[in-house]
């Protein structure tokens, strides 16, 4: 196991394995030769819990038996356990069978959850080159609006950085004997484990309102900034591993001047010109590996 996968410790994981409960349906997800994703899904999911579980890590899963779990059950599972992050593992399909390449999904459009675009990265890279499949796409991140108008409902309910992983292709029938064997299962399970691990690297930054209401005697907005890295210590510790540049205020939709003390980690914005009543603050910023805080939006209350 890779020293960095260290990181992982403490880390709590939903893993969704896609499907379940759908034996009795004739040709549903199946490959060619009846092979089903929800089976699939489930060994990939249930190897990787214990990957997890070895390198420290809690894995939460929505499943752990060939059963149906309603999609926004599975949003809430995660929510119950408050997991750091939501992975929901699945296998993709398509009428041409020569068609095998992995894709990673995420939510509606970029803005919507940096931080999961920094999970859909990291997941992508590794189970990519652990499976070395001999397609790609030009680009293997995308948003699930390009298959359903309101997203994929995993994702759209869930409250932590979440991807959905197509690792592969069942509809391939060079990939869907692969993915009967319960040792190729383990493969890819290693490449979503290096994944997580390589996120859980790259730290979790946070933002927290200091204060959710101001008023006329004090209309400062307080907004503390953690770089998700400070806790390590280690050489290097006491700078800053913030990039400045890259922290950014709205408030109501519309971008706010703020200011920014490295040595605190604390953002000021004025809130005097607001009228009064509850406003939404939108901030976001990167750390020195370019991973995004989560969550990204609070509300404030400005007194009359």
């Amino acid at each position: 196991m890779p020293p960095w996968t260290r990181h992982l410790e403490g880390v709590r994981v939903a893993i969704d394995p896609g499907h379940g409960g759908d034996a009795d349906r004739p040709g549903y997800k199946r490959g060619p030769t009846g092979v089903r994703e929800a089976e699939a899904n489930l060994r990939v999911a249930l190897a990787l819990a214990e990957m997890l579980e070895a390198a420290g890590a809690i894995p939460v899963l929505t499943r752990r038996e060939d059963r149906d779990v309603p999609l926004a059950e599975r949003a809430r599972i995660a929510e119950r356990e408050a997991c750091d992050l939501f992975l929901s593992i699945h296998h993709n399909a398509i009428s041409d069978p020569s068609r095998n390449f992995g894709t990673v999904w995420v939510h509606a459009d970029p803005d919507h959850s940096p931080a999961s675009l920094d999970l859909a990265w990291s997941i992508h890279r590794e189970v990519n080159r652990i499976l070395d499949l001999p397609q790609s796409v030009p680009c293997p991140i995308l948003s699930d609006r390009l298959m359903v108008e309101r997203g994929f409902a995993v994702l759209r309910e869930a409250s932590m950085p979440a991807v959905l992983s197509e690792a592969s292709f069942h509809t391939n029938p060079e990939e869907e004997r692969r993915l009967s064997d319960p040792e190729y299962n383990r493969r890819e399970a290693y490449g979503h484990f290096l994944g997580l691990a390589r996120h859980a690297e790259g730290g979790f930054p946070r933002a927290a309102l200091l204060a959710s209401r101001v008023g006329r005697a004090d209309p400062i907005l307080r907004i503390a900034l953690d770089d998700g890295l400070q806790a390590r210590k280690g050489w290097g510790s006491e700078r800053p591993r913030i990039l400045a540049g890259s922290i950014s205020v709205r408030i109501d939709g519309l971008p706010v001047r703020h200011l920014y003390d490295g040595a605190s980690g604390r953002v000021a914005v004025d809130a005097s010109g607001l009228g009064a009543g509850v406003h939404s603050l939108d901030l976001r910023f990167e750390n020195v590996f370019k991973h995004s805080n989560h969550p990204t939006r609070f509300e404030f209350e400005v007194a009359p």
